[in-house]
């Protein structure tokens, strides 16, 4: 599986990848077992790069972005 413009991942129940492909930032989810792709999740508008994940209690990820924003993921991303 390629992720366009991956930049950082956290491993939790999925492995989740924050990418940039020059127009759309997002979470991507990664199946451990097959390496399919899950459900990605658009970080607000979607028009502003995301930064490194992070997590505190693994039920969320937190990640922020270049317009300054922090947006909290629960967890698993619904479809």
């Amino acid at each position: 599986m390629t992720i366009s413009g991956a930049q950082a991942a956290i491993p939790l129940d999925k492995l989740y990848v924050t990418s940039w492909d020059g127009t759309t930032g997002r979470i991507q989810q990664l199946d451990f077992a097959t390496g399919n792709a899950g459900t990605a999740f658009t970080l607000g508008d979607g028009t502003r790069q995301p930064g490194n994940a992070s997590t505190d209690l693994g039920t969320e990820i937190f990640v922020g972005t270049t317009e300054g924003k922090i947006f909290k993921i629960s967890l698993p991303i619904p479809p």
